[in-house]
């Protein structure tokens, strides 16, 4: 009796459980059960400590550069009012990001209700828009196959993520000696550097493309935007050079900001290349056919969640490789 009686209600312990941001989960509701003394007590700890928590991860996960893009693109399909009132939903879905890699069997079961949804979602418009599918309407058998293909089609592009995430671990024992150390991160950084120098030079090329192809307001904008990020991944995106004389801790430091910066880069650079693709959806909507409509609101949709998808799973490898480094201890020789 008097153990429970210092410790929260189940019930209430997983609501304040559910409101505290993942990553900082275990520290936050440690410290509230260390001062438990009444469930009305606990109660308004949680209330004042949760908010501040939230805002704390929302700070800390806020990348300026990949805010400013999906409020740009947000205002050019959605207006100005509907992209600063989505402004606070992105910044807590970032705040309430998962502190390590998405379970990979709920990953799939993800890929494939939302494949299943947009399923949901063709058919049901089709109805609506007069565009019943019969066999002599080449229209609605392309929309019923285009529908069916998607839950394979997400299921495996979701598996690949999860096997390319196994695959590219850059660190995998816990106890290395530094100079073990310093060989993974001279490795992470020949891969960064090569990695920007061929997408420097894609991005380069589609600038290029853009500005002769594209209508002018949209051609000088995206070839600006494309060439400047170019020049920044060739000139500063690479991961900074090791020092030196760097001992374990300081180089230890050094793997795990590259990590995150790398990851913050890889997050803006894939909105990047998306957003072309989201605009010529919104372009395409905009002509008012309805089977357009239609297909591009699934598509657009698709592509959201396949960035999401990138992030989550990038993020979440990023996440633990940090969390590695930092219960890493080095090994003597």
């Amino acid at each position: 009796m008097e153990a429970s009686a210092l410790t929260p209600p189940p019930w209430l312990a997983k609501i304040v459980l559910a409101l505290i941001p993942p990553c900082a989960r275990e520290a936050v509701a440690g410290d509230l059960w260390e001062t438990y003394t009444s469930p009305r007590q606990y109660a308004v700890e949680a209330l004042r400590t949760v908010p501040l928590v939230v805002f704390s991860q929302m700070r800390r996960n806020l990348n300026l550069p990949v805010m400013l893009l999906q409020v740009s693109l947000g205002c050019f399909c959605l207006g100005e009012a509907a992209a600063f009132a989505l402004l606070p939903v992105l910044m807590l879905r970032d705040a309430y990001q998962e502190a390590a890699r998405p379970c990979p069997r709920r990953a799939m079961r993800t890929a494939i209700l939302v494949a299943s949804v947009a399923l949901a979602f063709l058919q049901v418009m089709s109805i609506s828009t007069d565009m019943v599918i019969h066999p002599d309407r080449p229209a609605g058998t392309s929309l019923l196959f285009a529908g069916l293909m998607l839950s394979p089609l997400m299921g495996l592009f979701r598996t690949g993520l999860i096997l390319d995430g196994d695959r590219r671990a850059w660190i995998t024992a816990e106890d290395q000696s530094a100079q073990e150390l310093a060989d993974s991160y001279r490795a992470f950084t020949r891969r960064a550097r090569w990695h920007n120098i061929v997408e420097g030079a894609a991005l380069t090329a589609v600038a290029g493309f853009a500005f002769f192809t594209l209508p002018a307001t949209l051609a000088i904008a995206l070839t600006g935007l494309y060439l400047l990020v170019a020049f920044y991944l060739l000139l500063h995106g690479t991961p900074r050079i090791l020092p030196v004389a760097a001992d374990f801790v300081s180089l230890r430091a050094l793997f795990q900001r590259e990590l995150v910066r790398r990851q913050q880069l890889r997050r803006f650079l894939w909105w990047l290349w998306l957003t072309p693709v989201l605009a010529a959806f919104y372009v395409q909507m905009a002509d008012g056919k309805p089977m357009l409509s239609v297909f591009g609101s699934v598509a657009a949709a698709l592509v959201c969640f396949l960035i999401a998808a990138l992030n989550r799973e990038y993020g979440g490898r990023v996440r633990e490789q940090v969390g590695l480094l930092d219960r890493m201890r080095e090994r003597l020789a």
